[in-house]
């Protein structure tokens, strides 16, 4: 049985971290990506998320005219040791990002790393 999340670590994963804003229903809130795929992202936020809730994500990476905006839903939430919350997001689409976007293993401080499998 394929479950979101089996669906989501099928994806390369990179380790990538962003200011990333969080739209919801009737709040912004600010948030930093730890990785993202093309059927998800997991991000840290100061405020928690409930699960289920559908939220538009926004980010800027780090390729120069790059725009991710993707809509998506609250898989999980889970607090943190520092006091965050990580928030696993499922896109309702895959992203369909170029050379210049996730294909090209960026780690987010414009240097070249590896892309993570899980």
């Amino acid at each position: 049985m394929n479950s979101p999340q089996r669906q989501e670590r099928r994806n390369i994963r990179y380790p990538v971290h962003l200011p990333v804003l969080l739209r919801l229903a009737h709040e912004a809130i600010h948030a930093r990506s730890d990785n993202i795929s093309v059927g998800g992202v997991l991000v840290s936020s100061a405020l928690p998320i409930h699960e289920g809730s559908t939220v538009e994500v926004e980010a800027s990476l780090p390729s120069p005219g790059v725009q991710l905006s993707a809509r998506g839903k609250v898989l999980r939430v889970l607090p943190q040791a520092s006091g965050n919350f990580s928030v696993a997001i499922a896109f309702d689409r895959p992203l369909e990002l170029g050379r210049s976007g996730l294909d090209s293993g960026f780690d987010g401080k414009g240097t070249s790393t590896p892309p993570r499998e899980k």
